[in-house]
Order: C-alpha cells, then sequence, then structure tokens
C-alpha cells in the first residue's frame, strides 16, 4: 500500500513540473531573448612618454654688452630639446665661458649661444670690454710687480712712476711719495685705473677661490682703461720711467682719476708744477778795449744787445 502512495506522489510531481514548465514558455512566448550581461573592461591607459631633455647654460640675470662673465652670471637647467635654440651652449661647457665678454643684451634666462659671446683673444674682444669713451694701453711692468704675479684683470689699480730726474730742486718733495738718491723720484700718476688683461690673459679668476701661488707665472705687461687724455701720458710715462702697480680696496668709493694732458716728464712727476722757468742773463754792458800801452772803456746802451 505504501509503494502505491509512492508512485503516486511521484506522478503528481512530475505532472505539476510540467505544468510549470508549460505557463512559463506559454508567458514567455514572443518575449525576445535578454542578452545575457558582459563585464565591462576598462579602457585603455596611453602610455606617457616624458620628452628628452639636456641641461644648458642660461642667464642668471641681465647681462649687458661688454659683461665679462663670472660664476655667478649664469645657470644650468633641463630644457626639452625641441626647444633649445641653435648654437646654444651646454652646462658641460660652463669653465670655458668664464671671462668670455658679452656681445650682445641677453635676458635672464635666456639659454646662452656662442654667438652671443666674445671669447679673451678673439677679435673684437677688447672693444667690447672698454667703458664708453675709453681707450686701453699697455704697459710695461716694473721687476715688483711682475715677479709678485698677484694682480689680475678686473683689479683696479694706482700706477706708480719712478725715473730719474735732472735735479730734485724742481719738484717739491711733499708732494711726492719718495725721494730716493740719484735724483729717482717716484710719485702716483693715475689712480684707480681698471687692469683689462694681464700678458694675453683677461679672463678674471674663479669666484670663490684663489689661484694656486705655484700656478702664478711671471707676467711682463698690463692692459689698463684710461681716458683719452690720461692714454698719451701713460705711454710716455712708460718710455720715460719705470711703472709699478698698487692694488686698490675692493670695499672703497672710486676716486676721480686725475686728467694728465702733459706729457713732460717733469709733469709727470708733479702735474701741479710747470718746469722751473730759467731766468735771463744779464749781458754785460761795458766792454774794456786793451791797446798796447793804453786800456779804454765802452758803454753801450741798454736798448739793444752790446
Amino acid at each position: 500500500m505504501r509503494r502505491y502512495w509512492a508512485i503516486v506522489a511521484l506522478l503528481v510531481a512530475a505532472v505539476l513540473l510540467v505544468t510549470l514548465a508549460i505557463t512559463y514558455g506559454l508567458l514567455n512566448l514572443g518575449r525576445s531573448p535578454q542578452p545575457v550581461p558582459v563585464p565591462a573592461t576598462a579602457a585603455p591607459v596611453p602610455e606617457i612618454v616624458a620628452p628628452e631633455t639636456k641641461r644648458m647654460l642660461l642667464a642668471a640675470r641681465y647681462l649687458s654688452v661688454g659683461t665679462l662673465l663670472g660664476e655667478a652670471d649664469v645657470v644650468p637647467d633641463a630644457l626639452e630639446v625641441g626647444q633649445i635654440p641653435a648654437g646654444a651652449i651646454p652646462a658641460s661647457s660652463a669653465d670655458d665661458i668664464l671671462g668670455a665678454a658679452v656681445r650682445v643684451p641677453i635676458d635672464a634666462g635666456t639659454p646662452l649661444l656662442s654667438t652671443d659671446l666674445v671669447h679673451p683673444g678673439a677679435r673684437g674682444f677688447l672693444s667690447l670690454i672698454l667703458s664708453p669713451g675709453m681707450r686701453a694701453v699697455s704697459v710695461n711692468i716694473g721687476p715688483a710687480t711682475r715677479y709678485a704675479g698677484l694682480i689680475d684683470p678686473g683689479d683696479r689699480v694706482d700706477v706708480i712712476f719712478t725715473a730719474s730726474v735732472p735735479s730734485t730742486e724742481l719738484f717739491e718733495l711733499d708732494n711726492l711719495l719718495s725721494a730716493t738718491g740719484g735724483g729717482r723720484l717716484s710719485r702716483i700718476v693715475f689712480d684707480d685705473l681698471r687692469v683689462l688683461a694681464i700678458d694675453r690673459t683677461a679672463r678674471p679668476p674663479a669666484v670663490g677661490g684663489e689661484a694656486p701661488v705655484e700656478d702664478r707665472s711671471e707676467f711682463a705687461t698690463a692692459t689698463l682703461e684710461v681716458s683719452p687724455v690720461q692714454a698719451p701720458a701713460l705711454v710716455h710715462a712708460n718710455r720715460e720711467g719705470e711703472l709699478a702697480l698698487a692694488v686698490r680696496a675692493a670695499r672703497t668709493a672710486p676716486d676721480s682719476a686725475a686728467p694728465l694732458s702733459a706729457v713732460h716728464i717733469q709733469e709727470l712727476l708733479l702735474p701741479d708744477a710747470s718746469p722751473a722757468a730759467t731766468s735771463p742773463v744779464p749781458l754785460p754792458r761795458v766792454v774794456k778795449i786793451f791797446r798796447a800801452g793804453s786800456e779804454a772803456e765802452v758803454m753801450f746802451p741798454d736798448t739793444g744787445p752790446p
């Protein structure tokens, strides 16, 4: 009996399942099938490529014409390769441009170009570093200054002139630096002149450092910046005597150089005094005439020579 009721239950369950399947099919008859959802995929991220750069030299400040480049005047910075102008100077050449003169005005932050600079010894360098209206004169230097080798381009100096003079009575000793025996006198004839070059070197020393003593060699000439009025007097002083340079302190205000237009050796030693005038020697107006056994005097008037 139990087996009978189990079979009946299975049949009833089968009928219910068939009925549910037919009902679901009738209800969804005519409907379009629902798309199967596909999981969304993330959009591809483009790869960012950093632009190629090179370290170049830029002007650290505004550079006017004639500026002698020092370490504080340039700064290295990275620039995109596509934005680097032709002739730009790489940062690795910073030491090579120290002491070069600026040929055209350069704004701060502008890349330095090789065509904007003139290096020491190149044509036109000296005219660029001269102040407007000034002149450059090269002179020989005396042994004391020459062997010391402690003067560099860019220093401000006084020029001491030493020469032999025929007589010290022509000069006031209180206006001289020193008076030595043998008629040799010394005096400052120019003050506060700028040193443009030592021999053929116009590059100032590195900022913040000093060249070793063994690297300083003997030099023979110095090129100084002078006014057109001072130029001929300095040339004559170089020819007539010995010149020495005295370095001025950097913290003192520059003094106005005394313009010396004369080239006479006496006026070089003492510009405020003119050469001593020679007093005319009076000529005798009475002439004695001697004859055999007699003597006579003849008086000439003062209106003319006897």
